[in-house]
């Protein structure tokens, strides 16, 4: 009879270590699903964050005060304006 009572006492701990293992890899998935979620809200935070300052470092601004949208874009009819020293009225027009 002692063993049949170590052998039920083993069993029943068996029992309650399946089921306290079985809590533990549902949290521990809980908290992954969790990390992702994070992962993906600071991703989008951290574009959101940067995309302004990508704008700001396409835009250029002329002595004029008047901002170029897209410095980076192909001249038009292959011209550029360079402004000078001189009026408005006797802007330089350069061929690239």
């Amino acid at each position: 009879m002692d063993q049949s009572k170590q052998f039920e006492e083993l069993k029943n701990q068996t029992g309650f270590l399946n089921d306290s293992l079985v809590k533990l890899t549902s949290k521990v998935d809980s908290i992954a699903t969790h990390i992702k979620m994070l992962e993906t809200q600071i991703s989008q935070v951290a574009q959101q964050v940067s995309q302004p300052k990508m704008n700001q470092m396409n835009t250029i601004t002329l002595r004029n005060r008047r901002q170029l949208e897209d410095p980076l874009g192909k001249p038009k009819k292959n011209e550029v304006e360079v402004e000078s020293e001189k009026p408005q009225s006797e802007k330089v027009v350069v061929e690239s």
